[in-house]
Formats: structure tokens, C-alpha cells, sequence
């Protein structure tokens, strides 16, 4: 919502909320009882703040928001600092619950961990939800709990509907559908999920949350070259993994037993997606095979056994994360146990455990000093001596 509306005629941070904000909630009260406004934490430290700042997100023009502050000229600059939006989200959210609406009108917005409401007899118990997708679901129990038989969620995040999806079984007998409208513009959808439940099966749906982080999201990375279509044509056809993929999504944050038959279904099923019905059932001969028959560049090779158990770590920390979405205060795990690593106060993906080739196999080190070695010859430095691999002169 923020991104999509502009700042118009709007000076200062006052007139923006009075003029461009206010109104335009009030447009969904037109056909509403009950409006929720969902914001975003920023934590520092959190996987979320190294994936913004990844994508350059967390990068933007600082400017302290206070009512008679003027707009900044870049509001998409503006909106890339972190302490920013969190400014900005404080401020809309004291202005939008002291705002009067009309008689019979509910409006809710989240403010940090608690929320505001032009109600005074409104109360919802904190949250400590960092993402607005998850705390959505959140919000949605609420108005369940209140007798609402038909929420419309407004968004733009993807994530949203794949969380609905995976958790429409718990609420799907308490209401009659959760509608979504995404995207913007001339790409505006409507969804119905109860719709793509009854169409996808209560099993498979129930299995979208680990399936979406595994085939790639916000803090999980995808598979190279092979995106969703290919992943659900591969899960389409190879119809074992649902029951683990279900498993995943249902169990939050418990890691898979590397010497089950799950964890052989997942390699099947990378497999399956680089090669289509292979008899093969580890990664790394799939990978050989591919680059020995195929001609295949290391790019297009499917990641080693040890990159794989790290991948399903990470999808499996964060479909913990959407499957926790119903809990006010989850209990989340570190994610130094989930395949990242903290370097620097900066959370990082441990793309793998073993040695990589080049420190293992020492016999590939070379140097490429010109002329006689130099004193910062690498091969001086890891104690070897130069070889046919090198540039120098010593093996001349």
C-alpha cells in the first residue's frame, strides 16, 4: 500500500497522512465494517534485514518523519531505509487510530508488537511476528473470532497466498472464503482460496509451504534455471514428494533424518528436475552424469549432496516460520541451526560444510607470479612447490 500510493499534492508527512492515506482507507470502508492495516517489523539482525539489504532495499535517503517534516522529492528512496519505514509506520499509525471514521466502523493497525484501533474496547493480545504476510494470518483469526464469514486480504507479496493456501485446513470450516486481491494496476488478481484448496486437495495444499521455499523465496534461494513452472511440473509428475513435503510443512523446524526415505525422495526429486524420469537417486551421480554425457557447464549441474542438505535446512526453517503463523509469539530457533552462518552480526547462507575443491585437493594450487616467484607466491604460502599449473619460471 505504501508503494502504491504516490504523494500527490502533499507537503509534509501531516498532509500526506490526512490527504493521500486517511482518504484512501476510507475508500475501503465504503463497502467494509472492518479494516486491518498490517505493517512490517524491522528487526535488526534478522535474516529479513539481510536479504533487504542484499537487494539494496535498506539503502535509501535518510529523513526523520515528524508531521511538519517535508516529503522527501525520491519517496521510492525515501521508503529503501529501514529506520524510515519504521518511522513512517509509527506515524501513520498514531494519526490513522485518532482519526474519526464513520459510525459502525472498525479500523485496526499494527503498531510494533501491539496494535491501534479507533475502538477504545478493541484488543488483540502483542505479536511478534516480524513480516506483515504472517501477521496477517494473525489478524484474519481475529476477525474469525469476532463472526466474519468473508475476509478480503489486500496485498502484493506472493508469500501471502501460499501461506493461506497451507493453512486454509485449520480455518476452512469457520469460514465461507478468504479472497485475495493482489497485485497492482493492469496486473490486479482476484483469488479465491478456498477455490485453489478444493482444486489442489487438502494434501497438496497443506504441502505448499515447504514446496515454496524450497523451489525459492525471499530468504531461501532457487535452484539455477529451474523456476516454480518447472518445479510443480516435476512435483506433478513425481507424486511421492507430496507426503514429505507435507510432513515439512506441518512439523515447524524439524530437521529431516539425512538417512531416511524422505531424504531420498528429496534428491529424486532434483533429480527429476534437471533430468525427467531418471533411474538415478543421488545428486552428485546426477551430477557427474550430467556433466560427463551432457557437456554441461558447473552452472547447470544440480548442487552436491552436501549444498542440498544445507538448501533443505534453510526451507525448512522458513516454512517453520509460515506454518507458526497462527501463533501469536512462535518460539523461532536460531538460524545458525538451519544452514546460515553469522558473520559480522550479518546472517549468511553455510552453502556447504565440506572443503571446497580447491582447499581440499591441494595439488590444484598454483601461482601466477611472472618470472621468478614472488614473496606473495601462493604456493610459497600453502608450503608446495610450483608445477606445470603455475605461470613462473621455476618448473622451466
Amino acid at each position: 500500500m505504501r508503494h502504491k500510493l504516490k504523494t500527490g499534492t502533499a507537503k509534509t508527512f501531516a498532509e500526506y497522512s490526512e490527504k493521500v492515506f486517511i482518504p484512501h482507507l476510507k475508500s475501503y470502508l465504503a463497502t467494509t465494517e472492518r479494516l486491518d492495516i498490517v505493517w512490517d517489523q524491522y528487526l535488526p539482525n534478522s535474516l529479513k534485514a539481510h536479504t533487504r539489504e542484499k537487494r539494496g532495499r535498506a539503502r535509501g535517503i535518510r529523513r526523520k518523519v515528524a508531521a511538519a517534516t517535508k516529503l522527501p522529492g525520491n519517496w521510492q528512496d525515501f521508503l529503501r531505509d529501514d529506520k524510515n519505514k519504521h518511522e513512517l509506520f509509527e506515524f501513520l499509525s498514531n494519526t490513522v487510530s485518532c482519526h474519526e471514521y464513520p459510525e459502525g466502523k472498525l479500523v485496526i493497525i499494527t503498531a510494533g508488537e501491539g496494535v491501534k484501533s479507533n475502538c477504545f474496547h478493541f484488543n488483540m493480545s502483542a505479536c511478534s511476528h516480524e513480516e506483515a504476510d504472517t501477521r496477517i494470518m494473525i489478524h484474519l483469526l481475529n476477525a474469525i473470532e469476532l463472526g466474519s464469514r468473508k475476509v478480503n486480504i489486500r496485498t502484493v507479496d506472493s508469500d501471502v497466498i501460499i501461506i493461506l493456501i497451507g493453512k486454509f485446513f485449520e480455518i476452512k470450516d469457520k469460514i465461507e472464503d478468504v479472497c485475495v486481491t493482489f497485485g497492482t494496476g493492469k496486473n490486479l488478481v482476484h483469488y479465491s482460496i478456498r477455490r485453489i484448496y478444493n482444486e489442489l486437495g487438502d494434501s497438496k495444499s497443506k504441502a505448499f509451504l515447504f514446496f515454496h521455499a524450497f523451489t525459492g523465496c525471499d530468504t531461501v534461494s532457487a535452484f539455477r534455471g529451474k523456476g516454480k513452472k518447472t518445479a510443480l511440473s516435476t512435483w506433478k509428475a513425481f507424486r511421492n514428494a507430496t507426503k514429505v513435503f507435507e510432513q515439512l510443512s506441518l512439523n515447524p523446524f524439524q530437521l529431516l533424518d539425512e538417512n531416511s526415505s524422505e531424504w531420498d525422495i528429496i534428491q529424486r526429486f532434483v533429480i527429476n528436475m534437471y533430468i525427467k524420469s531418471s533411474p538415478l537417486t543421488k545428486v552428485n551421480d546426477t551430477r557427474m552424469e550430467i556433466f560427463c554425457k551432457k557437456n554441461q557447464s558447473m552452472e547447470n549441474l544440480p548442487p552436491t549432496e552436501d549444498a542440498l542438505k544445507q538448501h533443505v535446512k534453510r526451507s525448512i526453517f522458513q516454512a517453520g516460520i509460515w506454518s507458526s503463523s497462527f501463533i501469536f509469539k512462535p518460539i523461532i530457533p536460531s538460524p545458525s541451526l538451519y544452514g546460515w552462518k553469522e558473520t559480522e552480526k550479518v546472517w549468511k547462507p553455510d552453502w556447504i560444510t565440506i572443503p571446497e575443491v580447491s582447499e581440499s585437493c591441494r595439488d590444484l594450487v598454483k601461482c601466477g607470479c611472472s618470472g621468478d616467484c614472488q614473496i606473495r607466491c601462493k604456493c610459497k604460502g600453502a608450503n608446495l612447490p610450483c608445477s606445470a599449473l603455475c605461470k613462473c619460471n621455476c618448473t622451466t
